[in-house]
């Protein structure tokens, strides 16, 4: 899935700038068409990355604890000489390392070309829409982290409901950053209680 994400990524850039380098011969040239941009409102040449990051971080964090928790397999790293919840919160590190570099490489590569074209103000502005996509791909993939700790069916439906209703109503469309830290630093140290229910629950 990891691989999956990376190629999905990189191709929705190439595209994104295929689609881009269109559009100013259109318009005439480079220099005509960041003046349509600014006076005219043009579309956010950026917006088709907006849900990749949402999309991967679930696809990632379902594809890492779906088979673990099901399959009983994560029974295996409780066994390891080392406190439980410390092993089971670096699983949840990890993921959250290999969505944060996936995220870099894609900001690599968009900024590699991006910079190439637009004067450095619009770089600025395309980061400052970017960033929030890419932090709440961080918070969706630890609340699935925390879903999927969790021991019980009945809670994880609870929490699941409460998730996608806050998500939608107030963090989806929000461009917040104090908000979204807050929101980021909560859903990753909550994964640390469904991960004491999830030992007691096993135990």
């Amino acid at each position: 899935m990891v691989i999956f994400s990376l190629i999905i990524g990189v191709g929705a850039i190439l595209y994104l700038f295929i689609e881009l380098n269109s559009n100013i011969i259109n318009s005439g040239g480079k220099a005509n068409y960041i003046y349509n941009w600014f006076t005219m409102g043009g579309r956010d040449h950026f917006a088709i990355l907006q849900n990749l990051p949402l999309i991967f971080a679930i696809l990632i964090g379902v594809s890492q604890y779906y088979p673990e928790v099901s399959g009983k397999r994560i029974k295996l790293t409780l066994h390891l000489p080392s406190h439980n919840t410390t092993l089971l919160y670096l699983m949840v590190m990890y993921g959250f390392l290999v969505i944060t570099s996936i995220f870099m490489l894609m900001l690599a590569l968009y900024y590699s070309v991006e910079l190439s074209v637009f004067p450095a103000q619009i770089g600025a502005m395309s980061l400052n829409a970017i960033t929030p996509w890419m932090l709440k791909g961080l918070i969706a993939y630890f609340f699935v982290s925390f879903v999927a700790m969790e021991p019980t069916l009945k809670f994880r439906f609870v929490y699941s409901v409460a998730i996608v209703l806050f998500f939608t109503a107030i963090i989806h469309k929000s461009a917040n950053y104090p908000l979204l830290l807050t929101t980021l630093l909560v859903s990753s140290l909550s994964i640390l209680y469904s991960a004491k229910r999830f030992i007691i629950g096993e135990n």
